[in-house]
């Protein structure tokens, strides 16, 4: 079945390792807590892969892919045919969706609410509120 349907997206049925590192590098770049060298921490696993979570709905509903690019022919205002580029994400590639959605889409949206986020446990939610908070330049400490 995966064979068929690489084909029918005018694939090769082939895995190749480089497809499978550039996913992992788009990951590390994309979420501080994998990368090999950061000052960034994830407190628990769950808050990771909360982010992981959140991170591969954005990527397949909001961010436009350059390889899914789709040329077409235009006319502009003098007359003339232009070639222009329709930017499309995995899922309107995927005919999953028919547009880009904004991040404001994502979050309310029934669709993705499994996809982009986790329901925490009643242990979870409680360690959450017991956290003390941490100070950034952004933020003054309080208290």
């Amino acid at each position: 079945m995966l064979t068929e349907r690489l084909h029918a997206c005018g694939l090769r049925a082939t895995i190749q390792t480089a497809f499978v590192e550039r996913i992992n590098l788009t990951l590390r770049q994309s979420i501080a807590g994998l990368a090999r060298r950061t000052w960034s921490i994830h407190i628990a696993p769950s808050e990771l892969e909360m982010h992981i979570r959140w991170y591969q709905a954005y990527y397949h509903f909001c961010r436009p892919h350059e390889s899914l690019r789709v040329k077409y022919q235009t006319t502009n205002a003098n007359g003339e045919e232009v070639t222009c580029f329709r930017s499309r994400t995995p899922m309107i590639a995927a005919g999953l969706t028919r547009h880009r959605w904004s991040v404001q889409e994502l979050l309310l949206s029934d669709r993705c609410a499994g996809y982009a986020t986790r329901a925490l446990t009643e242990e979870q939610a409680i360690t959450r509120t017991q956290r003390p908070l941490r100070a950034t330049p952004a933020t003054p400490a309080l208290g």
